[in-house]
């Protein structure tokens, strides 16, 4: 007889959270903005790595977002008087709300 475990791929995922992924309540992912929209980050629902790696961006919850570019795979982003790329991806895991 063989056991078989199986390891999920949502193991150790976290999230910062203000309201949760089902009750939106006006919160759209950030690649769902259009080009010179803004919004204020509410949340990111993401592994603990990725909510390393964009906070030292400087994309956490309450910051100010604007939409500059958006093209087939990534999206460019300007917090404050800096500007990133971001892959379509990882702009469907920051969570905001229109401005």
């Amino acid at each position: 007889m063989v056991i078989v475990v199986r390891r999920f791929a949502f193991r150790g995922r976290k999230h910062i959270l203000s309201n949760s992924p089902g009750n939106l309540g006006g919160v759209i992912p950030l690649a769902m903005l259009s080009v010179n929209e803004e919004g204020i980050i509410e949340y990111v629902y993401a592994g603990r790595g990725f909510r390393s790696k964009i906070a030292g961006m400087n994309i956490v919850p309450g910051a100010r977002v604007r939409v500059l570019w958006k093209g087939c795979g990534g999206i460019m982003v300007q917090i404050g008087e800096s500007r990133f790329a971001l892959g379509f991806g990882m702009a469907m895991k920051i969570y905001v709300r229109r401005i």
